[in-house]
């Protein structure tokens, strides 16, 4: 039988997770917008350190998400 108790938790776990899918939303799309920025720059420029800058930010991509 469910309590009041355990409704009020379930309610809140459900309030957390929410909370935390739209911050990994956020988190992709911000992502997403920076690979867009940095590979831009990487084809007006074509230069070594765009390459360096766009691999970095893959790869802070990666770690970021991993946390």
């Amino acid at each position: 039988m469910i309590t009041r108790d355990s409704w009020n938790k379930q309610k809140e776990e459900m309030k957390r997770q929410e909370e935390q899918n739209k911050v990994k939303e956020h988190d992709s799309k911000v992502d997403n917008i920076l690979a867009w920025v940095f590979a831009i720059i990487t084809i007006i420029f074509g230069n070594a350190q765009s390459v360096a800058i766009l691999l970095a930010s893959t790869f802070f991509g990666e770690n970021h998400k991993s946390n």
